[in-house]
């Protein structure tokens, strides 16, 4: 499913539901002082310029179903994909092996 997933990609509604989503979740990211200050710290941290908020909704608008559908396949690669599964070993070992090779830490 995730390999068919990042061959096919996402259709046109599946990405205007995502970007309405994030433009709409947006404000809530900066309506406050604590809010915004946050955010500003963030980027400091990551070395993202403040423009990213300034711009955010229009960079979000901006993205079109080829440029994300050709990250989807640069970038999600199925043959690496692990999944972490935290618990006793002994009662769930036996249910897990059927997904494939599994490592203990």
């Amino acid at each position: 499913m995730y390999r068919e997933f990042t061959q096919k990609g996402i259709t046109q509604a599946e990405l205007d539901a995502s970007k309405s989503t994030l433009i709409g979740q947006f404000p809530r990211a900066v309506e406050t002082t604590e809010a915004l200050a946050y955010q500003i710290l963030a980027l400091r941290f990551y070395g993202i310029d403040e423009s990213y908020l300034t711009q955010f909704v229009t960079n979000v608008k901006a993205l079109s179903l080829d440029h994300v559908n050709s990250l989807l396949k640069n970038y999600f690669k199925p043959e690496q994909l692990g999944i972490v599964v935290y618990g006793d070993s002994t009662v769930i070992e036996g249910q897990l092996k059927k997904f494939g090779n599994i490592q203990k830490l």
